[in-house]
């Protein structure tokens, strides 16, 4: 059997050796690679700047994945949706709500208080979720630069007017979403007719329905001097008067002029406050009728889903 010579022997180790040397460094610069690509950034020392975004955002900001600090992105709406609450009651004080913030078909008492509103502090961002930042605190700089939730609510519930109108539905904004809720889905209520005719209006009632119970005289209306009405009146001590002609242009009155006494005045009619004042067209004597109860009009019963919803 031939003998290898040693210095051949020695050199064959030493490739392997060189083999084995360059798998291991290669194994360890990938290792490093793989980790620095796939590992969570350390957001917990670092101070994210303000975000001076004018969007108001209903659920938050979006928070970037490379920094955790929030960017000018509204985050989208979860899954979770309030069932839909066709309620026909007036509540002064709002709706109570559930746990999941859903309104329900109980009024609010009057005497429960509301939880006080934290003090802003500045946003400081973390690794989510211990970290994640509260769309609710804001700095002072977005203050200044943010556009209110109340201004907000306004915009979208005229454009979810606009959008259900084409629909001939009812608008309404849950969760920063337009529904149009059709007109068959809401229960109409029915009246009971007052026979009592009540020149000033009726007293207003907890619900769309008037109490028939008869308003005092306002004061001010006796407070009007004779630029309104022209000197004369239309009824005066029990006597009827013959109304002046008003030389006055009224077009401008978005809900009709002010009487006195009968008589119409150059001066505007505010707007109606409550639902007995709506209503009172409807139970006036010449619509009194022999039936016991009347069915709301379109315009009465829109008016006051309005306010409603």
């Amino acid at each position: 059997m031939q003998k290898v010579p040693i210095a051949l022997l020695l050199a064959s180790l030493f490739l392997c050796a060189l083999l084995v040397l360059e798998s291991f460094v290669w194994a360890q610069v990938s290792l490093h690679h793989v980790n620095s690509k796939f590992k969570k950034p350390d957001f917990a020392k670092k101070e994210c700047p303000p975000v001076l975004c004018k969007m108001a955002c209903r659920h938050g900001f979006k928070v970037s994945e490379k920094t955790g600090c929030p960017v000018c992105a509204c985050k989208k709406p979860t899954n979770f949706a309030c069932p839909q609450v066709a309620c026909m009651l007036h509540c002064p004080n709002g709706y109570k709500m559930t746990k999941t913030g859903c309104p329900t078909c109980v009024c609010k008492d009057g005497r429960e208080e509301d939880k006080p509103t934290p003090k802003p502090t500045p946003i400081r961002c973390g690794t989510p979720p211990h970290g994640s930042v509260n769309p609710n605190v804001l700095t002072p700089e977005q203050q200044e630069t943010t556009t209110t939730n109340d201004n907000q609510n306004v915009l979208l519930k005229q454009a979810c007017k606009r959008k259900c109108k084409k629909i001939a539905g009812l608008a309404r904004v849950v969760n920063g979403q337009c529904e149009c809720i059709p007109r068959s889905q809401l229960i109409r209520p029915k009246c009971k007719r007052c026979y009592r005719f009540c020149p000033s209006g009726y007293k207003p009632s907890h619900g769309i329905c008037p109490s028939c119970q008869c308003k005092k005289r306002v004061e001010q209306e006796m407070e009007l001097t004779w630029q309104h009405f022209g000197g004369w009146v239309g009824y005066k001590f029990g006597a009827q008067v013959a109304c002046p002609k008003m030389n006055c242009d009224t077009s401008h009155c978005e809900f009709g002029v002010r009487k006195f006494f009968g008589c119409e005045t150059c001066a505007c009619a505010k707007r109606p406050s409550t639902y007995a004042e709506l209503l009172k067209p409807l139970t006036s004597p010449s619509a009194v009728t022999a039936t016991a109860e009347h069915t709301l009009s379109d315009d009465v019963f829109d008016e006051f889903l309005e306010e409603v919803l």
